[in-house]
């Protein structure tokens, strides 16, 4: 078994890297190129782009790793999956991939998204959900809340998505009044490289399906549309994201006090690069 548990990263790059600092800690004289000779590498610059993210890991250089690591055969499996998970971008194919980490992983319950989480984040009514308790006409009817997010979502669904909700102690049922009231967020989530999982992605991806009908069925005096296409310099990239987090913040103030909110709204921000020639 490595010294540095693969069990414990959702990210091949970021395993690696670790596993060359932890090898130059234990052996100063140690380097990217000495380990390139170790896994039979001709060209040190190869691992240096797979380290850095610029080349996808081949199936060969993973074994080696394996081997190079003496990883045993479910670590090894689990390496591999990983790599796996990365490379796709269909979303059910991610899914199987994260159930197949998750059952190999003996860490799985501290390390990774519990399914219950997952689904919260992966599908996009828990958070109107979570926010409908703001509302003046809060209700526990799932038949109402179904018909209140537009007809989308079965009543059967809202009722499980409540009972995850409250699993999770993020919603509190009172069933004799027929209502529910939020008693926390759900909180910051260990997602990996740059807070990026399959669940987020799949959340996004869903509110920009909700922001496209919106476009479409809503009037302009319920929906507000803007845009801004700007040239910056790179340096300037995590200023433009502070500033983005800072008005997250203010409009968060705006949130009604419970059972007096009107509607709920969603309020989203896409900030991404068109130059990049993908």
């Amino acid at each position: 078994m490595s010294l540095l548990s693969i069990y414990s990263y959702n990210s091949v790059s970021v395993f690696l890297n670790d596993v060359l600092d932890n090898k130059k800690r234990y052996n100063s004289k140690f380097s990217l190129r000495a380990w390139a000779k170790q896994l039979g590498i001709k060209a040190p610059i190869e691992l240096s782009r797979v380290l850095n993210r610029q080349r996808k890991i081949s199936k060969n250089l993973l074994y080696k790793v394996a081997q190079n690591l003496q990883m045993n055969i479910d670590e090894e499996r689990y390496f591999v999956l990983l790599s796996l998970s990365e490379e796709t971008n269909n979303y059910e194919a991610k899914k199987l991939y994260y159930d197949y980490l998750s059952m190999l992983n003996p860490l799985y319950k501290q390390t990774l998204i519990d399914k219950d989480h997952f689904e919260v984040i992966s599908k996009w009514y828990h958070f109107p959900l979570m926010e409908m308790s703001f509302l003046k006409d809060v209700t526990t009817d799932c038949e109402y809340l179904s018909y209140k997010l537009g007809g989308l979502i079965s009543a059967d669904e809202i009722e499980k998505g409540l009972l995850r909700l409250e699993r999770l102690g993020i919603i509190e049922i009172d069933i004799d009044k027929k209502t529910y009231k939020k008693k926390k967020d759900l909180g910051q989530v260990k997602t990996g490289d740059d807070g990026v999982n399959i669940a987020i992605q799949k959340y996004h991806q869903m509110m920009i399906q909700k922001a496209n009908n919106a476009l479409e069925k809503q009037s302009v005096k319920e929906r507000d549309f803007t845009a801004n296409t700007i040239t910056i310099e790179d340096k300037s990239l995590p200023k433009f994201r502070e500033l983005i987090r800072v008005f997250h913040k203010e409009v968060s103030k705006l949130s009604a006090p419970s059972g007096s909110g009107d509607n709920t709204y969603q309020f989203n921000v896409q900030l991404f690069n068109l130059t990049t020639g993908k």
